[in-house]
């Protein structure tokens, strides 16, 4: 078994890894089919770069047990990367445009890119607004 700390959903997130039975553990770092909680990610950009490595060849054929979601594969981390590019994206771009604009419009375009299970309907939107705003601070800070 193997611990090792990665850049990813929060602050001391780590992986699991099984070798014998190439298992990985993921935690948060891989939500497969859900939004992602971007409000405690210490720095998304980093985040990418974990995700990257986990598409590399050593993990073709991993089974990965995300933090939410049914057990997958490295190709669930695709999902994932391009919502927080999209997410990225679209913050700088009102970032640079001078005040700070509200991120409403942009929970809108978010929230149809995951399903949002009944139950959570009020809470999800919420979710993306926190990670938005918190996106934009770290945005700042580049």
């Amino acid at each position: 078994m193997t611990v090792k700390r990665v850049d990813g959903a929060a602050p001391g997130s780590a992986w699991v890894y099984l070798p014998e039975q190439d298992v990985l553990f993921a935690g948060d770092t891989v939500v497969a089919g859900s939004h992602p909680f971007l409000r405690a990610a210490p720095d998304t950009k980093a985040w990418l770069s974990t995700l990257t490595a986990l598409r590399r060849a050593r993990f073709s054929k991993t089974t990965i047990v995300p933090g939410r979601g049914p057990l997958c594969g490295q190709a669930a981390s695709r999902p994932l990367s391009e919502y927080i590019v999209l997410a990225r994206r679209r913050v700088r771009s009102l970032h640079t445009s001078g005040a700070r604009p509200d991120v409403g419009d942009l929970v809108a375009e978010m929230l149809p890119l995951f399903p949002v299970p009944e139950d959570e309907r009020e809470l999800v939107p919420r979710r993306i607004k926190a990670g938005l705003d918190r996106l934009y601070e770290e945005l700042e800070t580049e």
